[in-house]
């Protein structure tokens, strides 16, 4: 089992090494618990509410406000309420 791990793994690291997160961005839009989801994300500056839209190429956080415009965070934290 940990050897299949370890291939698939290699395989992943890889890929993005050559193609970075582009190939990855679906799928994490299938596992993402935040996105189309209300969140509110909290930096050092500011707190934010609005939809989850996933990630970017870049590995940002992508928060769509109430007037329909998307931003791109490096980090910050995100509240989800369930």
């Amino acid at each position: 089992l940990a050897g299949i791990l370890l291939d698939q793994l290699l395989i992943a690291i890889c890929e993005y090494q050559e193609n970075g997160l582009k190939p990855f961005i679906k799928k994490w839009k299938k596992l993402d618990a935040t996105y189309g989801k209300k969140v509110t994300l909290i930096t050092p500056q500011k707190k934010l509410k609005g939809i989850g839209c996933g990630i970017n190429e870049k590995g940002y956080f992508l928060l769509k406000d109430n007037k329909g415009k998307t931003e791109s965070f490096p980090s910050g934290e995100i509240s989800l309420k369930f």
